[in-house]
C-alpha cells in the first residue's frame, strides 16, 4: 500500500511541475450512482453481492493537458448477503444475514481525459481512498418467520483504506459536462476484524470489493 501511495504522490508532483499555468482551472461536480459490493473472508460461507445507491460531490484541478487531480466525498453503503446458521436466544436458526457497512469515503483520483474535437471525451482514472465508517450492522432474517434481528457489527473498523481504478466519458452539453463512469474498488486494509471463532460463519468476512457506476455533472 505504501508503494501505491508513493507512486501516486510522485505523479502529482510531476503534474504540478509540467503543466501550463494558462490552461489550469478548478472544477467541481456532483454525482449519483449504484454500488454493487461484496465481502470476502476466510471461511466457506458463500457471500452474495449487495447493491445500493451512492452519491456525493467532487472538487478538482484541471491542468489543461488532459490531466486532472480530483478529490471526492461520497456516501456509500457496502456489504453482502449470506445464508447462515445462527444461534439466537439459545435457538439455532437458518436464515439470511445481511452485512451493512456505511461509509463517508474520500477518494483522491488522478484522471486523464482525452480532449477530442467532438463533445464526447473518454477518460481513465485511478487512486487511493480513505473511508470512515459511520454505521455497521448485521441483520438476520430466519427462514421460518418474518422477524428480523438487527445488531451492531462490533467487528467493523472505523477507518479503512481502498484502491480504485476506472474509466468513463464526459459529454459536453450547454456549457457543462455530463459524466458517466464505472470504477472497480478493493480493500487495501481489513474492513472488519475476522472473528477468531471458526464456527461463527456470520462474522468472518473482512475485505470489500465491488463496482460503482456514477452519473455526474461537472461545472
Amino acid at each position: 500500500m505504501r508503494f501505491v501511495l508513493f507512486a501516486f504522490l510522485l505523479s502529482l508532483l510531476l503534474l504540478f511541475t509540467s503543466s501550463e499555468a494558462a490552461a489550469q482551472r478548478y472544477i467541481a461536480g456532483m454525482k449519483i450512482g449504484v454500488a454493487v459490493t461484496r465481502l470476502s473472508g476466510g471461511n466457506a460461507t458463500s457471500l452474495d453481492p449487495s447493491s445500493t445507491l451512492a452519491g456525493g460531490g467532487a472538487f478538482g484541478f484541471d491542468f489543461g493537458n488532459g490531466l486532472i487531480v480530483q478529490a471526492e466525498i461520497l456516501y456509500l453503503r457496502k456489504g453482502a448477503y449470506a445464508d447462515v446458521r445462527a444461534v439466537i436466544d439459545g435457538e439455532e436458526l437458518l436464515g439470511r444475514a445481511r452485512f451493512d457497512l456505511t461509509y463517508l469515503e474520500v477518494p483522491l483520483l488522478l484522471k486523464y481525459r482525452l480532449e477530442t474535437s467532438g463533445r464526447i471525451h473518454p477518460m481513465i482514472f485511478a487512486g487511493p481512498a480513505v473511508a470512515a465508517n459511520v454505521d455497521a450492522r448485521i441483520r438476520f432474517t430466519p427462514n421460518a418467520g418474518s422477524q428480523e434481528f438487527d445488531e451492531g457489527d462490533d467487528e467493523a473498523k472505523g477507518i479503512t483504506f481502498d484502491g480504485m481504478i476506472g474509466a468513463g466519458f464526459e459529454y459536453e452539453v450547454s456549457g457543462e459536462r455530463l459524466s458517466l463512469g464505472a470504477r472497480y474498488m478493493t480493500s487495501l486494509t481489513n474492513a472488519r476484524d475476522p472473528d477468531p471463532d471458526p464456527t461463527s460463519a456470520v462474522e468472518e468476512p473482512s475485505r470489500i470489493n465491488g463496482v460503482v457506476v456514477f452519473l455526474g455533472l461537472n461545472f
